[in-house]
């Protein structure tokens, strides 16, 4: 079988930069080797339903609190991780332009 890899995408309401880089977040759900996952952090719930609705976005979505994000080191936004099958860390505090690039060079 074909490799198919994730990238979880880091993203909040508040963050200007992530509205500018959904273009390329929502490409990576239309490669053949990807599968896209939204991760809000910090926002309401019908607040990030809303930001979701409005701009349109592709993949499935999750939410995170900022106490998760503290946790697991999220440091970067919009940035995320992409994993392979196995769930492996292929890459990690990338943004979405240089995934959705790393994605398309491995297809």
């Amino acid at each position: 079988a074909d490799n198919v890899y994730t990238y979880f995408g880091f993203w909040g309401t508040w963050c200007s930069f992530c509205v500018k880089y959904l273009p390329y977040s929502d490409s990576i759900a239309s490669l053949q080797n990807a599968n896209l996952v939204y991760v809000n952090f910090g926002d309401e719930e019908g607040k990030a339903k809303e930001f979701i609705s409005q701009y349109q976005m592709k993949g499935r979505h999750f939410k995170m609190s900022v106490s998760d994000q503290k946790q697991i080191g999220i440091t970067t936004f919009p940035g995320g991780i992409i994993i392979d099958q196995n769930k492996k860390i292929i890459k990690a505090n990338i943004s979405p332009d240089d995934a959705l690039n790393y994605l398309k060079s491995i297809n």
